[in-house]
């Protein structure tokens, strides 16, 4: 459970860290995206010697070689697909939309990972999911324009690519797999972006290469808890993630928390220590 705790608390970071290159300095999506994936790399590749593990006769076999590349092309697209919405929606509306992945991710284990069917779990789950939406659904409302639905479908492809790396790591440990899915993923942007991102100040490569330590820290971890406790165990826990937002907000961007945002932490909370004590 700590390690879920943790990924949450560092996804939150992350996201805190993206709103302030992003909107308050004003980088440019597509070089800040090239440079955190690069960065975190850099980072995955020093770190690899120490916990990186891959069973490379298993890796190989045409059916993992298959899974893993639905995983890399599913990464690159709903991140193409987000970097397009967040240009060109509402961010509540972007954000609205983005909440339903653990829906998406809890009915996509309950399908594609038997051992995960748990009607209860589902349920504890999916309600803490609903829940979570309400509170941050206010005054947005989802318009199904083209660029929404792209991104509705970007969400899809975020919760199955969450679920398809479960049946990765008993053969890749979750550096190893976070690794190469990168390295992938970086290939491919250098040549989309054509962005030189050492262009950017000293300052904002600072916060880019601080912000990718804690994201590979983050992503890392949220495999361990796929691996250890499963993704729907794991997914409810990460639900807390836009309360740690919403709660470090008056500390680092001077934002008021809204009660339903506490109301929603508190369904969530009780969930996550349904799911340990059952």
């Amino acid at each position: 459970m700590l390690v879920a705790l943790l990924a949450a608390l560092g996804q939150s970071v992350s996201l805190l860290i993206d709103k302030i290159i992003l909107s308050k300095r004003r980088v440019d999506e597509k070089t800040y995206l090239l440079a955190v994936f690069f960065f975190i790399f850099v980072g995955g590749v020093i770190l690899y010697p120490f916990f990186g593990r891959v069973n490379w006769t298993q890796a190989l076999e045409l059916k993992n070689v298959l899974i893993f590349s639905v995983i890399v092309v599913s990464a690159i697209i709903w991140n193409i697909l987000y970097c397009e919405a967040v240009k060109k929606e509402d961010v509540g509306e972007v954000q609205l939309i983005s909440m339903t992945q653990p829906i998406m991710t809890i009915l996509l284990a309950s399908i594609l990972l038997p051992a995960e069917r748990s009607l209860d779990v589902i349920f504890v789950s999916l309600f803490a999911a609903l829940v979570l939406i309400y509170a941050h659904k206010r005054r947005y409302s989802i318009k199904f324009d083209k660029p929404a639905l792209w991104l509705i479908f970007g969400v899809f492809l975020m919760a199955l690519e969450s679920v398809l790396a479960k049946f990765l790591l008993d053969i890749y440990s979750p550096l190893a797999f976070y690794c190469f899915r990168v390295a992938m993923i970086t290939v491919f942007f250098v040549f989309y972006t054509r962005k030189n991102f050492f262009s950017l100040n000293f300052g904002n490569q600072s916060l880019v290469v601080l912000n990718s330590l804690i994201a590979l820290s983050f992503m890392v971890l949220k495999l361990v808890g796929y691996q250890k406790y499963g993704v729907v165990n794991t997914t409810t826990i990460l639900l807390l993630s836009p309360a740690f937002v919403y709660l470090l907000n008056p500390l680092i961007l001077k934002e008021k928390i809204p009660k339903k945002t506490i109301y929603a932490t508190i369904v969530i909370l009780l969930a996550i220590v349904y799911l340990q004590l059952r």
